[in-house]
């Protein structure tokens, strides 16, 4: 019997031994990383915002983490060959810089998804956020967006709109508005803006990143925003005009795969959060647009888990699918 409680013992203390020193281990590898260069693949084109705010995390990272920090673009399929790029990467330093529709929303304009956004793209943080708007040409366009609405019954107008949810947003408002105009896609938005300031496009549902510098020249006006904006404080919200249900604010940030080790992802929570509240990076992305949004991992999940509701509750109402 003393045998055996001596026995049970022995095999106890190597237990706790052999777990403290995985977690040592885990602890010392944690501490290591970075080992190697960082990816960030981007779901978008060059150019936009994403991309622009992607490259302003990048840039300060690289310098906190001791190790590059490069941005990939891998555009196509509303954000989804982004994120199979991501999730395909096994070296532990490959991340999804992206809007939150990859990982809530995604589901509605792709049926067939390669992965599971809920259970296979884990949320790190969200770092900035972007505002959507309707703009239109300030020399030729209307003045407020019930003339916009006036012109399209009357008459047949075009618009553009990227992939997801700046496009899903202007067909329900225009549903909502009781009105209808032609869908004009384009291979990269931002091709969009010279025929918008020209009017060869009457109207664009955007985010207002892509606009400012148009803003603030006179070259486009602003009709209505998503939700409030620093750099529009005049423009009408969309709740302001009886559309508050499709009130949004698009929040940016980094994801992993789900093998990602939660004491990894906090300590990239940390860090990315740590850059947000940097007030020169506050007030560079301020200047170009963006709006103001710190979520660590678990206000993040519960975010996207709101919109996931959210989004499903929209597309039935209101009928939604991507623009082909």
């Amino acid at each position: 019997m003393e045998t055996r409680v001596r026995l049970r013992a022995a095999i106890a203390g190597v237990a706790v031994a052999v777990l403290a020193l995985v977690g040592g281990n885990v602890g010392a590898a944690d501490a290591a990383w970075p080992t190697q260069t960082v990816r960030f693949i981007v779901p978008v084109l060059a150019g936009g915002g994403v991309d622009v705010a992607a490259r302003v995390y990048a840039e300060a990272l690289s310098v906190q983490w001791k190790q590059p920090v490069v941005v990939e673009n891998r555009a196509g399929a509303d954000g989804v060959i982004g994120v199979r790029a991501m999730l395909a990467s096994r070296d532990g330093h490959t991340f999804l810089f992206a809007p939150s529709f990859v990982a809530a929303g995604i589901e509605i304009v792709q049926s067939n998804l390669p992965y599971d956004p809920a259970r296979d793209v884990v949320p790190i943080a969200a770092v900035v956020g972007e505002i959507l708007g309707i703009t239109v040409p300030a020399s030729q366009g209307p003045k407020t967006f019930d003339e916009l609405i006036a012109r399209a019954r009357a008459g047949r107008l075009t618009y553009s709109a990227p992939p997801g949810v700046s496009n899903l947003l202007a067909a329900a408002l225009l549903k909502r508005a009781g009105a209808s105009m032609i869908y004009v896609p384009y291979r990269s938005i931002i091709a969009a803006l010279p025929d918008l300031t020209e009017n060869r496009i009457q109207m664009a549902s955007l985010p207002m990143t892509l606009t400012v510098s148009q803003v603030r020249a006179g070259k486009l006006r602003v009709l209505t925003v998503s939700d409030a904006w620093q750099l529009a404080p005049d423009a009408r919200t969309f709740a302001q005009l009886g559309h508050g249900e499709l009130s949004y604010s698009a929040a940016l940030g980094l994801y992993g795969a789900k093998s990602l080790a939660p004491a990894l992802r906090d300590r990239i929570a940390r860090d990315m959060l740590a850059v947000a509240k940097d007030p020169k990076i506050d007030a560079r992305l301020h200047d170009m647009g963006f709006v103001r949004v710190a979520l660590g991992p678990e206000e993040f999940s519960v975010r996207l888990a709101k919109q996931r509701e959210r989004w499903t509750e929209l597309a039935r109402k209101y009928q939604l699918q991507a623009a082909k």
